[in-house]
């Protein structure tokens, strides 16, 4: 079942309402940890857009922890219902730049340990995400337990709402430099990616961005895309 921001708010669930407070409360406001790095905006700066123009949907998973095969059914999910759900969300009535950052939350039910979250919230987020790269997507994953830290204080863990969950997205260029990460991906998968980029954006765009955080990219010589020009 899929839920708008109102009906999320009237559904009377807590998961529901735990997750909104998280998105109203926290990532929309200031935070002491950026503060002390000199930056005095909200935690996500597109979380309160999102709320503002009611482009944000939910969507809620059910995991059975007792299922040997739960990783491959969320799997499953996440590329052919969530996905393609997500495509199909009508934006229309709102402009060009509020519609790019249109997002799906879907809330995993079922995880609970650190152990649990990172089997199927983190590992699953990393296989599918060159699937999503792929359509144009962003596909991140948080949970109470993560351990990704800010890209301005290292020190500060944003990504740590009360349930975990997925969040879809289109991708724009702000997010290339957490997308283009040879520490997380093997070579192969890297490329894929690099590729995708490359298609969406062009080598001047995702050079920019990179160095904007004070990034290093790998081109590979044998990527086709390697000769567009600046």
């Amino acid at each position: 079942m899929y839920y708008s921001l109102d009906a999320a708010k009237e559904s009377g669930c807590p998961v529901l309402a735990g997750t909104i407070n998280y998105l109203e409360k926290f990532l929309s406001q200031p935070h002491f940890k950026l503060q002390e790095v000199g930056h005095n905006g909200s935690v996500c700066p597109f979380t309160r857009n999102v709320l503002i123009n009611k482009t944000v949907y939910f969507a809620r998973e059910m995991v059975n922890m007792f299922d040997k095969n739960a990783s491959d059914t969320i799997r499953q999910s996440l590329n052919k219902l969530h996905m393609q759900t997500f495509l199909t969300i009508d934006t229309s009535l709102v402009g060009e730049s509020i519609r790019k950052l249109a997002c799906l939350i879907v809330l995993v039910h079922g995880p609970e340990s650190a152990e649990e979250c990172n089997r199927y919230v983190s590992i699953v987020q990393k296989e599918v995400q060159p699937d999503f790269v792929a359509k144009g997507l962003l596909l991140s994953e948080l949970h109470p337990y993560s351990h990704v830290p800010s890209a301005r204080n290292p020190n500060f863990f944003p990504s740590r709402p009360p349930f975990p969950i997925f969040f879809i997205r289109r991708i724009i260029p702000n997010d290339i430099p957490y997308l283009l990460r040879k520490d997380r991906y093997d070579d192969l998968t890297y490329k894929k990616i690099l590729d995708s980029l490359l298609r969406d954006f062009g080598k001047g765009v995702i050079i920019k961005e990179m160095v904007r955080l004070g990034k290093e990219v790998s081109f590979p010589s044998e990527c086709p895309f390697n000769r567009r020009a600046l």
